[in-house]
């Protein structure tokens, strides 16, 4: 199954998988209602155990300063 991850504003989502291997950077992309987002492929999630992720705020210079993790059932 594909995710989505959201947020109120503009973002770039720097993630990784399984302990940040992998580490790249996606833009997000108007989801609606005010939303944006970047929405991660089943196939590109194959084989994923964690999705590993924070936020950076382009048009604010800042860092979201948290980093999540969430289980999948690769």
């Amino acid at each position: 199954k594909a995710i989505l991850i959201e947020c109120a504003e503009p973002f770039k989502l720097h993630f990784g998988f399984n302990g940040w291997h992998r580490p790249t950077d996606q833009d997000s992309a108007p989801t609606g209602l005010g939303m944006h987002g970047v929405e991660l492929k089943a196939d590109e999630l194959d084989g994923a155990k964690t999705l590993d992720f924070t936020f950076y705020f382009p048009a604010r210079d800042v860092w979201q300063g948290t980093n999540f993790s969430v289980a999948l059932g690769g």
